[in-house]
């Protein structure tokens, strides 16, 4: 997933969240510019937080994935020189 649609994706999330909490208030579900904006901000981050998260924890794996490779070539060697 790229940054940008983590962000956005993550922010719309944000507004809807926000929309329904003001239907549920009986609201109109898109009153309260301020309350959507930031809904959107605080949910938008969350989304490039997670993002690096993500890129954090792909690294991470091709080390102990590169690791794991590793130890299987040298043990069909060993099988191999028997």
């Amino acid at each position: 997933m790229t940054l940008f649609t983590s962000v956005t994706g993550w922010a719309a999330f944000g507004l809807t969240a926000r929309a329904f909490a003001n239907a549920i208030e009986r609201r109109h579900p898109l009153s309260g510019a301020a309350g959507h904006a930031g809904a959107a901000t605080i949910f938008g981050a969350f989304g490039y937080w997670l993002y690096g998260v993500q890129q954090r924890q792909e690294v991470e794996l091709e080390k102990a994935l590169a690791l794991v490779r590793e130890h299987k070539r040298r043990q069909l060697e060993q099988q191999q020189e028997q």
